[in-house]
């Protein structure tokens, strides 16, 4: 017998320093309605090691060993904190209960400034409230739905560096240690005839010089499909701390209506809410068109910190763009863009959590005597941020920075733990 208990507790402590992590995976649901919170956030308390909850409220998180003892903090805004101890945590599905914040109203909040003041305040203080300088690790993935159906799905793992995080002209410096990517353009309505004319004169052309035959690289180019993968330095744009819009622009708040809203309770903290709207088409920065907005901003009482934005934007095609999407056969339409963006507390300072972006637009390609190709396309994107490093960042070595213009395949350069089973993605939904 103990021959067989030094057997089983050899083989269980190999286990256990292979693995280096104990892997969980579990939902967040409202506790009265019982539906999942989307977008929860999930981190070990008192580090930035965590992840985001997909839409359904479905996560999995990886937990190094060395915090088997720790707590994960369950958390989303509207919603009590809600803490787990890890150890009890380590079999089947772990569901985590979120009960809505009540906050108590019955006594008369005196604001002392306007809603205008606040946010002046809130800008004023953000280099004491954000991390200037620092590196994390940075997970995304991004969705593309044709008409509903996943044309092309694409995950990523980097590392990255920020020289000044505020400062939106010093570039994002990354390091791509895993990507993966899949395409379903056959899909596509956008074009589709097109495509498949152009796809059988390549067929017959290969077949004619005894050539292997790339057919999505002839469906992208003849479909003049060309979506960027939203890697850091592109999320980092949607922002609004980082690359300020106008909502928070002092410059422009006559462009807007704020108003104050009820405060929540978030990570145990009181948290004050101001809603905005635009009077009339504002300019987004972050895209370059016009639209209008609308969203709220949420604060730390104690502070003054931005620690979430969510926002709406209805954009608007420029005149000038739709007598040359006519003469070329296309028609754009209902542009709409969904930003929600969160900022986790390390230590004394807010660093970027997670950003989550909705984009939809409907493309239509004419014909003069077919049935005209319409296509309602949509991009989710999602990247969490973790591992924040402050206190002794490194910049990324020149001969590894990853660089937009190059092939994204062409720049893998993962570590010698860089593996997929060590990282925490986010959730995918079920899709057709």
């Amino acid at each position: 017998m103990i021959k067989q208990l030094t057997i089983t507790f050899t083989i269980c402590s190999t286990l256990l320093c292979q693995s280096q992590q104990l892997s969980i995976a579990g939902k967040v649901f409202d506790q009265n309605t019982e539906v999942g919170v989307p977008f929860a956030t999930i981190h070990i308390d008192g580090t930035s090691i965590g992840t985001c909850a997909n839409l359904e409220g479905d996560f999995q998180l990886k937990i190094p060993n060395t915090h088997l003892d720790g707590k994960l903090m369950v958390s989303s805004m509207g919603y009590e904190l809600a803490e787990l101890n890890i150890n009890e945590s380590v079999s089947g599905l772990v569901k985590v209960a979120l009960l809505q914040s009540v906050v108590d109203l019955g006594t008369v909040t005196i604001r002392p400034l306007s809603p205008e003041n606040y946010i002046r305040e809130a800008v004023r203080k953000f280099p004491v409230n954000y991390g200037k300088q620092f590196s994390s690790n940075a997970y995304f993935r991004q969705l593309t739905l044709d008409n509903g159906n996943s044309m092309q799905f694409a995950e990523g793992f980097m590392q990255a560096y920020f020289e000044d995080f505020l400062d939106d002209t010093t570039a994002i410096e990354q390091r791509l240690l895993l990507h993966q990517i899949e395409e379903n353009l056959d899909i596509m309505v956008f074009r589709k005839k097109k495509r498949e004319k152009k796809l059988n004169k390549a067929k017959k052309k290969a077949a004619k010089e005894g050539v292997v035959l790339n057919e999505d690289s002839v469906r992208r180019k003849a479909g003049k499909v060309g979506i960027d993968i939203a890697t850091p330095d592109l999320m980092m744009d949607q922002d609004p701390v980082r690359q300020i819009e106008s909502f928070l622009d002092t410059t422009k708040f006559k462009n807007y209506k704020f108003q104050f809203e009820d405060d929540l309770i978030y990570r145990g903290g009181r948290v004050n809410v101001i809603s905005f709207e635009s009077k009339g088409k504002v300019k987004l920065k972050n895209v370059g068109l016009k639209g209008y907005l609308n969203g709220l901003i949420y604060f730390d009482e104690e502070t003054y910190a931005v620690i979430g934005v969510d926002y709406n934007s209805e954009m608007v095609i420029p005149m000038a763009a739709k007598p040359i999407l006519y003469l070329a056969g296309f028609g754009a339409s209902n542009p709409k863009m969904t930003n929600k963006v969160r900022y986790l507390q390390v230590g004394e300072r807010w660093f970027p959590q997670s950003i989550q972006v909705d984009m939809g637009l409907d493309l239509t390609q004419r014909y003069w005597f077919k049935k005209n190709e319409k296509s309602s396309l949509d991009l989710e994107v999602l990247m969490a941020i973790s591992n924040i490093n402050a206190t002794s960042p490194k910049p990324i070595p020149e001969a590894f920075k990853f660089d937009r213009k190059k092939k994204i395949e062409e720049q893998v350069y993962p570590l010698e733990d860089s593996s997929w089973d060590n990282v925490n993605r986010i959730v995918l939904e079920d899709i057709k």
